[in-house]
This record gives structure tokens, C-alpha cells and sequence, in this order.
């Protein structure tokens, strides 16, 4: 679960598209008519190569969150490149807890992307700068070095999950889980899309081996305890606390104590206290928000998790 860099380094090189790029604008127009005239099994002969940050750095305008198998999104040349290998949309994945529902990882991806889409539309509507024009491929794959599985938020505009670390959150009991815990671990990874999209310096240290993970990853946790808030504005507190307890289950089951290690994401309390703070910020600013005086960034919450973490939990 966390920050993942592969091949290249994406920060700093962030630019909008200028009115010379003409190239540029006609091949995303190529593109379009393509994605749009095409069909799925002709679309590779026209794959660009291209991971979504680097479409974005080309100029091409697309938004929104794409499974990793769609040929006309997420190029299928830069994902054999980029990522570990995904599991094909109609592998059948382990059945959920007391369920005898078998799911497809394309069945688990659209969900995923059906969580995604509306807190990305969300920013957007705030017009958030560094969300604007964005994409993401999400999917699946196997760790086969964890376990209790895996996720992996990678800086080439990708997220992908290990199902097991899926099935390690529904099996929580009751008492510890809700309907959210899945809602909050992709969260968490979208969290760390934003840090890259907003080259976060807390990861730009982390990565040059500065600091471990701990910083960004509990800045993460209170991102994605935000951006649940944020999606839930209008459900009364007393039922958005009972739910959020159940998220605050799987914070404190995902918590370690490897405190020398790299990859420290924080401990259960930790991470538990980060995801509240998260929450708690965007309730303090509930009728703000609500009145259309109070636009929520990226950036302005990446900013103030990582004060509430450098000043509270380190």
C-alpha cells in the first residue's frame, strides 16, 4: 500500500498544453475519432505507448478513471512496460466474506472506478488545477512477495490492488468494519496520485531516501479520511461516525511498528488519529463547503495533513 515509482521520475515536469503544441491537439484529435470509431479489437494498432501522466505532459485532455484493460485509455504497450502483471478481466477472484458471490476483476475494477470517478468530478468541480485533465488506469495483480496482499499507487498514473488485501479488510469483524473500509483503502491510494499530481515534497524526500514513507503515507490516510467526508457531506453525523468507525478498523489493522523500516506507513493509532483529522477538517468546514465558499484542493489538503503529521505524530 503506498507511494510507487517505476522507471521514471515524474516530478517537475508538469506543463499545460500552449498554443504551438499544434501537433499535439491534432494528434489527441486522431485519438479521440479513433477511441470513438474504432473498435476494442483494432485500438492496439493505434497504442501510443503512453502511461496516462504521460499522455497528460503530451497535452492530451482526458479525465476520469479507466480500467487498465481499455485499450482506448490506458495503453496497453506502457502497461505491459510500466506495471506488474494484471490479472485479465474475467479471472475469477477469491469470494468475498460470508458470500458465495464469485467476482470477476473486471466486475471489482468497474467498482472501484465507480468509487473514483465521483471524488475526482468532486475536485474538478472545485476547479482543482492539478486534477483537471486527468485520468487513471486502475486494475489488479498479484504480490506474490506479501501475504496479506498488496496495493501499489504508481506515479505513471496507475492504481492497482492485490485482492487479498481486500479480503484482509472484509474479514474484520463486524464490530471493526463497514461498507467504507473498501471506499477508504482506494481512497488512500488516490491520495497518493494527488501527492504526485501536486509534487508533493514530503514524497519527493521520501523518494530520495530523505525520510521513510511514514510522512506521506499517514498524510495519505488523512487525505482519503478527507475526501470521504468531502463524498458524504449531506449524511447526518451521527450515521457518518457510526460508519467511519468501521474505516477506522481497517486504519488500525493496517498500522505497523516497524518504525526503522523504509516503508513504515505509521502505527495503528497513528493512522487511525490521521484519518480522523482528515474527516474532522472537512466537518469543521461542512457548511462552508456546502454554502460554495469553501473549494476544497488537493493541494490545500495534502498541505494541511502533512502539517497535522509533521507537528502530531511524528
Amino acid at each position: 500500500m503506498g507511494l510507487y515509482v517505476d522507471l521514471l521520475d515524474v516530478f517537475g515536469i508538469f506543463f499545460t498544453l500552449k498554443e504551438k503544441d499544434i501537433m499535439n491537439s491534432i494528434t489527441l484529435t486522431l485519438f479521440t475519432l479513433t477511441s470513438l470509431l474504432l473498435p476494442l479489437a483494432s485500438a492496439s494498432a493505434f497504442d501510443d505507448g503512453l502511461s496516462p501522466i504521460e499522455r497528460n505532459n503530451k497535452g492530451y485532455k482526458i479525465f476520469g478513471v479507466y480500467d487498465v484493460q481499455n485499450r482506448l485509455y490506458c495503453s496497453q504497450k506502457a502497461r505491459q512496460k510500466y506495471t506488474p502483471e494484471t490479472l485479465p478481466s474475467l479471472y475469477v477472484l477469491t469470494t468475498l466474506k460470508k458470500t458465495q458471490q464469485h467476482l470477476t476483476v473486471g466486475q471489482q475494477t468497474k467498482y472501484i472506478n465507480q468509487i473514483l470517478h465521483p471524488v475526482m468530478q468532486k475536485l474538478k468541480s472545485f476547479k482543482d488545477p492539478k486534477v483537471q485533465s486527468k485520468h487513471i488506469c486502475t486494475g489488479f495483480y498479484v504480490d506474490h512477495k506479501s501475504q496479506s496482499g498488496n496495493a501499489k499507487s504508481m506515479g505513471l498514473g496507475y492504481l492497482l490492488f492485490d485482492y487479498k488485501l481486500i479480503q484482509k479488510l472484509y474479514a474484520l469483524p463486524d464490530h471493526k468494519r463497514s461498507f467504507w473500509v473498501y471506499h477508504f483503502l482506494i481512497y488512500h491510494e488516490f491520495a497518493h496520485q494527488l501527492q504526485f499530481w501536486n509534487n508533493d515534497i514530503e514524497v519527493r524526500k521520501t523518494l530520495k531516501r530523505m525520510q521513510n514513507s511514514k510522512t506521506p503515507e499517514l498524510a495519505a490516510d488523512c487525505v482519503a479520511g478527507a475526501l470521504l467526508r468531502l463524498l458524504n457531506l449531506n449524511l447526518n453525523d451521527t450515521i457518518f461516525e457510526t460508519s467511519f468507525k468501521g474505516v477506522l478498523g481497517a486504519t488500525e489493522a493496517l498500522g505497523d511498528f516497524h518504525r526503522t523500516s523504509y516503508s513504515h506507513h505509521g502505527t495503528p493509532l497513528e493512522r487511525t488519529l490521521a484519518a480522523s483529522f482528515g474527516s474532522g477538517f472537512i466537518n469543521k468546514n461542512k457548511k462552508l463547503i456546502q454554502q460554495n465558499r469553501f473549494h476544497i484542493s488537493s493541494g490545500h489538503l495534502i498541505h494541511t495533513c502533512n502539517q497535522f503529521v509533521k507537528k502530531h505524530l511524528k
